[in-house]
């Protein structure tokens, strides 16, 4: 398929806005360091909140009608990327193929050369005992990076814990998965569909598909160290250290002589989030 004019122009615009924030950030202002292309390039089976008119097949050939610049990940269902051409492309381009929104096989997830997945097991063909597919793949290739959503809404308890026990420790990426209006308990339009948000903090539409997470990370980081098994080591380590490393930023981060690091204060007993100090 190939996008309408008016919708290559809104990614567009998209990335424009991001770039100019990226290149002439404010002195107080949270850093960004890449952007996350998740679409259009998904399963029509596997959209989850993204609107199926939005989607647009994989080719090198339609991503750069996009006209990307500081793209670190593009999410990719890898079982529509012919010859796997657009994943070989973004890979040898220092872009991480990111394969999710996918009904792939395992097969087809190692040939892709994807090195990593996004949110596993949400958006994805679910794990079968008698099918090697992307989310058994994810789960137990060792090569490949798995994000991680933080959200009970999103991923139980026991799930995390699954994840947790099988991925090695440099290979598991913690996200929030935050929606724009997250923090905010009330009804929003993403897409122009309706987002009802219950007393419970969970975001779907009319269907009862999950749009995204209502909360970020300092705000499950209690919940995830008291219910699974992460210790506060671990949940700095998933949501700060392997992402910068996973996207070549880890300098940005190092408090040393010479650099002008970005970094947060956290008290390890209450769990909570103190300060943030920016370069």
């Amino acid at each position: 398929t190939t996008l309408p004019d008016k919708s290559i122009q809104n990614i567009r615009n998209q990335i424009k806005v991001l770039n100019n924030i990226i290149k002439n950030p404010q002195t107080d202002e949270a850093r960004i360091f890449g952007i996350h292309l998740e679409g259009p390039f998904l399963s029509p089976k596997k959209r989850g909140i993204h609107p199926a008119k939005a989607l647009m097949t994989p080719s090198v050939e339609n991503y750069l009608k996009l006209e990307p610049e500081n793209i670190s990940i593009v999410t990719i269902a890898p079982e529509l990327d012919n010859h796997y051409t657009l994943c070989k492309f973004l890979n040898e381009s220092g872009v991480k193929a990111s394969a999710g929104h996918s009904m792939a096989t395992a097969h087809q997830l190692k040939e892709s050369g994807a090195t990593q997945v996004t949110h596993i097991f949400n958006a994805m063909a679910p794990i079968h005992q008698r099918q090697a597919n992307i989310s058994l793949e994810a789960l137990t290739n060792d090569n490949i990076s798995a994000e991680m959503n933080s959200d009970f809404s999103l991923l139980c308890p026991n799930m995390m814990n699954l994840v947790m026990r099988e991925k090695p420790k440099d290979k598991l990426i913690l996200i929030s998965d935050a929606l724009p209006e997250a923090g905010i308990k009330k009804n929003f339009k993403m897409n122009n569909v309706k987002i009802h948000v219950d007393d419970n903090w969970i975001a779907s539409d009319k269907k009862g598909t999950i749009a995204g997470s209502m909360r970020f990370l300092p705000d499950v980081a209690q919940d995830l160290i008291e219910k699974t098994i992460m210790s506060f080591q671990d949940f700095i380590r998933f949501a700060s250290v392997n992402p910068s490393k996973n996207i070549g930023v880890e300098n940005k981060f190092q408090i040393k002589e010479g650099l002008s690091p970005i970094f947060s204060i956290w008290d390890n007993k209450t769990i909570k989030h103190e300060k943030t100090f920016i370069n």
